[in-house]
């Protein structure tokens, strides 16, 4: 007979487990764990936050920068075209203004003959070839 066999022979076969701890260590043991893993994650967050809260402020920075130039440079080029639109509207008005001048010489022209009948001439196109 075996080694074994004689002690489940003698009744030693029931082996009692190892205990390394009690239960109250072993509790005592996972919340130290959890409280150093909690830590350690509560670091990286706070780690995370104020990184973006850098990076945040930096685009801000950085997005105020970039617009006051292109702003500046769109509010320009409104001006620029405000003043060429006016500009456009003068110089039409200042034609339109010829024309009804050139016509009412005609019509006077035409009157001071006094021929009795009222011819209406046409104004004079003048074409250029240059």
């Amino acid at each position: 007979m075996g080694r074994a066999q004689r002690k489940r022979a003698e009744g030693q076969d029931t082996k009692k487990p190892k205990q390394f701890l009690t239960s109250d260590a072993a509790l005592k043991l996972a919340e130290s764990i959890s409280e150093t893993q909690e830590s350690v994650s509560h670091k990286k967050v706070e780690r995370h936050q104020q990184l973006a809260h850098i990076v945040a402020e930096k685009s801000k920075n950085k997005a105020a920068k970039s617009r006051q130039p292109n702003t500046k440079l769109k509010e320009a080029k409104a001006v620029a075209i405000a003043a060429a639109a006016r500009a456009k509207k003068e110089k039409a008005n200042s034609r339109k203004q010829a024309k009804i001048a050139i016509t009412s010489k005609a019509h006077r022209s035409v009157d001071e003959a006094g021929d009795g009948m009222k011819h209406v001439s046409k104004p004079v196109k003048h074409v250029s070839f240059a």
